[in-house]
């Protein structure tokens, strides 16, 4: 929905001044001197730890200080250079530890290993460049050849050969050129070649030959390896459960002296029967495991009873008798050549489920728990739900969550022999209520810890009294001590908790929750509570988060003390990089956050390694403990992905004919993840091939968009001549692009500037500022005569709705974006909103014809259709759009 305003021509005045502000200093009497008193000694300081790194240029000595970490003493400097070496970034790694009396330092000298210019392959076997980068996918031009990176490509390509058919083969990787060349060796060994085959068994009516030819085994070419194995051992079963040969058994068996033999067994043609009952869509051959399974085995058959036994009672009949038969057509017992397998089916007569009663129930009437258990009725016996194990668990599920809402934590359910009466079943459900229980007060003991926001943790209370985050009502008192809030809940709406932090007394810091009136004790609203709880605390370093739960019960008021004990943090000690090639130090530890002293928690840990995948940089990223016995070390390993990405495109409709599309952009430009990307779109007026034109016409007259474009990305915009200007983590982009649009007897092309600033607030807000400039012009593709020529281009120009020929838009834009769905490629659920104002003026640089001011407001909904949207997603969405333009002479043009 848009809604379009035309606003008066007004002037815009520019008013420069000057405002001058003089500041005085009042004149303050000259207080007396005080009595000199006698210094404080001072208490004797801990010695001071440095760490001094040398060699190699910034990144590798950054890279060493993370990987140093914090030490204490000379074992703990031992530890700290073994992880510089685990880099593999160094080729050498030399330390000395100084201590003294004013403090000890850490020396460590690193010798970085060079980039990887070329390498040499000496293969005995028949190689190729595919093969090698097969086996050797990492190996390229520009990284280094670490020690434990050349015997990791070592193993894995010595595993792939052994695979492929070299049991013996070897794999040598040395380096050259003082580290920038590399020596590969490859010893493939003798080969398991197939040379003889040999068939043991019996063919059947296939013969010897067809069976080779299936398996597609070529004496003295073919090599014996697993691959080989499960791609021959497919195609026999294809061919056999094709032929409805179910009972086929093959094995193949390699010996040393490369004879490969052949234990194969077609078996009888199988026919598949069922007796008693319909089976509805597929039919026997969809139930019985044996056109399926990979293997056959007489325990197929009984799989078969199973399967359709569930397959009875899911549609409704309630005790149902399924058995097989197998029947020997032609043939004998030993060696059969057909055979029957018949399924018998006794189903009885199909029964629906009428009616649900209850038994026990005294708290809550029998009308509530009906609606509570939702049972479907239909409408003159059509929709009545059949009687199957999940309807009925479904509807002892919803009796027992319509309990527990209402605080019966001990309710038991049961159902009892139904009544059957002429196909339709009577379910009787007998409840045991036991006690209710209401919680009046629950108290929260913390540790007196500066880390421990006491508030935060009383949020985590807020599930006891709401589905969604209550509203928070004023403070009382005035100091804070009290925070209070209010539900939402249809049991419990308008009740009001207070949430009072009271002082630290021995250590600990209380948290009380009281309601003013008692509400249902919820056991899953508790364990949401305490989940969340743990989760703050694993956030802060608590490797095993626990808690300690006493509850005390008085008539069925109940209160429940929750104490978080004291328990150690972990810390991060070092972060080891390993992989970072031509990734500068700069942009991995900034994305990473993982400073030494800094909490070591999961969620902590998820975000580093998704912020370093953001960069576009790396193809893959893990981060680890280093080891197990030092948990505080982390390992930080990355692989590199090619900076060269290539795409191309093809595409055609009638409103602007056919396109060729290449584009290439190069990522991790100065090793700070940022890119650039470069793209052209050709179509007709480019391509000019007649061919083509009549291939993919466009009408009576020919049409062409040609886009040629050029832009670069910085993941995080932070210019050191700005300082601390510019928020943190603003994401810059700028594209530049020149658009030819051909259409009819005109052209139009157009010169097209974006830049774009992005600053993520939060996880759901973000905030866009940017600059758009446009230059767009329209041109004649005829050269009309030259009376004509004036009223030609009248009339071109307003066709075109571009009064003087030429157009010039500069404009700043600002958009605010809040997205709460709960994904942003596949949503589900949430909103999203954005509202977006731009300006464009001749203060700005806009031509005196196209000034404008536009807003644009959006708010898209998401509901889901069942449960976790298995029946689709509701999407609604709604446009606000105000435009206006600012010139007289745009609003002479007709609407567009």
């Amino acid at each position: 929905m848009g809604i379009r305003a035309r606003a008066p021509v007004t002037a815009t005045c520019l008013a420069r001044g000057v405002l001058l502000v003089a500041l005085q200093t009042p004149v303050q009497a000259q207080a007396p001197i005080p009595p000199r008193t006698p210094p404080v000694p001072k208490a004797p300081q801990a010695p001071s730890l440095q760490l001094v790194v040398e060699g190699g240029d910034r990144d590798d000595q950054a890279y060493a200080r993370a990987a140093a970490g914090r030490f204490q003493d000379q074992a703990s400097f031992a530890v700290a250079v073994s992880a510089v070496r685990a880099t593999d970034r160094f080729r050498d790694v030399q330390s000395a530890f100084e201590a003294g009396p004013a403090g000890s330092v850490g020396r460590i000298r690193v010798v970085p290993w060079p980039l990887l210019k070329s390498w040499t392959i000496s293969d005995d076997g028949p190689g190729t460049r595919k093969e090698y980068r097969r086996i050797l996918p990492e190996l390229r031009r520009g990284i280094r050849a670490g020690a434990a990176r050349r015997e990791a490509w070592r193993d894995r390509a010595e595993q792939m050969l052994r695979a492929e058919g070299y049991p013996a083969a070897t794999v040598a990787l040395a380096e050259a050129a003082q580290g920038a060349g590399l020596a590969i060796t490859l010893r493939r060994g003798a080969p398991a070649r197939i040379l003889r085959l040999a068939l043991d068994g019996r063919a059947g009516p296939y013969g010897e030959a067809r069976l080779w030819k299936l398996v597609e085994a070529v004496p003295g070419q073919t090599l014996w390896t697993l691959t080989f194995r499960r791609e021959a051992l497919a195609r026999l079963r294809k061919r056999f459960l094709k032929d409805h040969r179910y009972e086929w058994r093959a094995e193949f068996q390699y010996q040393p002296d490369g004879t490969l033999r052949l234990q194969v067994d077609p078996g009888p043609v199988v026919e598949l029967k069922a007796e008693g009952a319909t089976l509805g869509f597929g039919g026997i051959a969809e139930l019985a495991p044996l056109a399926r399974a990979e293997r056959y085995g007489p325990e197929l058959l009984d799989e078969g009873d199973r399967r359709i036994f569930r397959n009875l009672r899911n549609r409704g009949y309630l005790d149902p008798v399924v058995s097989h038969r197998r029947d020997i057509l032609e043939g004998t017992a030993e060696r059969p050549e057909r055979v029957r397998v018949t399924y018998l089916m006794k189903p009885g007569a199909p029964v629906v489920l009428s009616e649900v009663r209850f038994e026990g129930n005294e708290a809550i009437p029998e009308k509530d728990l009906q609606k509570a258990a939702n049972l479907p009725l239909g409408f003159w016996g059509v929709g009545v739900p059949k009687a199957n194990p999940d309807l009925l668990q479904g509807l002892e599920d919803r009796i027992k969550a319509h309990y527990l809402r209402r605080g019966y934590s001990e309710i038991r359910v049961r159902r009892a022999v139904p009544l059957l009466e002429r196909g339709r079943w009577s379910q009787t459900f007998i409840i045991k209520e036991g006690p209710q229980r209401e919680l009046t007060e629950l108290q929260v003991g913390l540790p007196d810890d500066p880390q421990l926001d006491a508030w935060a943790f009383g949020e985590d209370l807020l599930p006891l009294l709401g589905d969604r985050p209550p509203r928070q009502r004023d403070l009382e008192p005035a100091d804070g001590s009290v925070r209070v809030f209010e539900s939402d809940r249809p049991l419990t709406a308008g009740i009001r908790a207070r949430i009072e932090r009271r002082p630290a007394a021995e250590g600990v810091t209380t948290l009380v929750f009281k309601t003013d009136r008692p509400i249902p004790y919820v056991k899953g609203d508790l364990v949401l509570a305490v989940a969340a709880m743990r989760a703050r605390l694993s956030s802060l370093g608590v490797q095993k988060p626990r808690e300690d739960l006493d509850f005390q019960e008085d008539g069925g008021s109940l209160r429940i003390q929750l104490t978080i004990p004291d328990a150690p943090k972990a810390q991060v000690e070092r972060l080891v990089v390993q992989g970072s090639d031509n990734t500068r130090a700069r942009a991995v530890l900034r994305e990473a956050e993982l400073e030494p002293g800094k909490p070591l928690s999961p969620a902590g840990l998820g975000q580093a390694q998704a912020r370093i995948a953001n960069l576009g940089a790396f193809q893959r990223v893990s981060l680890e403990a280093l080891s197990e016995q030092d948990e505080g070390s982390l390992a930080l390993k990355l692989v590199e992905r090619n900076p060269w990405v290539l795409s191309h495109s093809f595409g055609y409709d009638r409103s602007q004919g056919y396109h060729f599309g290449t584009g290439v952009q190069r990522l991790n430009v100065g090793g700070m993840g940022r890119s650039v990307d470069f793209g052209i779109r050709a179509g007709d007026a480019t391509i000019n091939s007649e061919g083509l034109r009549k291939l993919f016409p466009t009408g009576e007259f020919a049409r062409s968009v040609d886009i040629y474009s050029l832009g670069y990305s910085d993941p995080r915009f932070s210019p050191a001549f700005l300082g601390n200007w510019i928020p943190d983590r603003v994401q810059y982009r700028v594209e530049a692009a020149y658009i030819v649009e051909r259409q009819s007897v005109y052209e139009v092309p157009k010169r097209r500037v974006v830049n774009t600033f992005d600053w993520n607030l939060d996880l759901q807000r973000t905030v866009q500022v940017g600059h758009r400039y446009e230059r767009v012009e329209v041109r004649s593709r005829i050269e009309p005569v030259e009376a004509i020529a004036a009223q030609f281009k009248s009339d071109l120009f307003k066709s075109a709705k571009i009064p003087d020929g030429r157009v010039i838009i500069s404009a700043p834009f600002v958009r605010f974006i809040r997205d709460k769905r709960d994904s942003s490629f596949d949503p589900t659920r949430g909103t999203l909103f954005t509202v977006k104002l731009e300006l464009a003026n001749q203060l700005f640089g806009t031509s005196t014809n196209s000034s404008f001011v536009k807003l644009d407001v959006r708010h898209q909904w998401n509901w889901p259709i069942g449960y976790n949207a298995a029946a689709g997603v509701v999407v609604l969405g709604v446009r606000l759009g105000v435009a206006g333009s600012t010139t007289a002479v745009c609003r002479k043009l007709p609407a567009i």
